[in-house]
C-alpha cells in the first residue's frame, strides 16, 4: 500500500494561494471580465512560485531539476479558461458589429 505524503506541515502560504486561486476561479466563472481574469492569472502566476511543497509528481521533465507537475496544471487551466473566455467575448463583439 502506498504511503501518503504528509502535507500537514507544508507551507501555509501555498495553501493560502490555492484557496485564493479557487476563489478567483469562482469569480471568473461567475462574472467573466478583465478584472476577474487578471486576478486569476495573477494568482496563477503566484501559484507557480509557491506550489513546491504540494506539487505532486512530475508529468513532463523539461530539464534535470525542472518539469511540469500536477500542481502546475492549475496555472495552465487558468490560462486556457481566460483565453477561451476572451475568444468568446471577441467573437460575440464581432458578430454584434456585423449585425449593425
Amino acid at each position: 500500500m502506498p504511503v501518503l505524503h504528509d502535507i500537514s506541515h507544508s507551507n501555509p502560504l501555498a495553501w493560502s494561494v490555492l484557496l485564493a486561486w479557487i476563489a478567483a476561479l469562482w469569480w471568473v466563472r461567475r462574472r467573466p471580465g478583465a478584472a476577474s481574469q487578471a486576478a486569476l492569472l495573477g494568482i496563477s502566476g503566484l501559484w507557480l512560485l509557491v506550489n513546491s511543497p504540494i506539487e505532486g509528481p512530475t508529468l513532463v521533465v523539461l530539464a534535470r531539476r525542472r518539469g511540469v507537475t500536477v500542481a502546475d496544471l492549475l496555472s495552465l487551466t487558468s490560462l486556457g479558461l481566460v483565453m477561451w473566455q476572451r475568444w468568446r467575448h471577441l467573437s460575440a463583439r464581432k458578430a454584434h458589429q456585423r449585425v449593425r
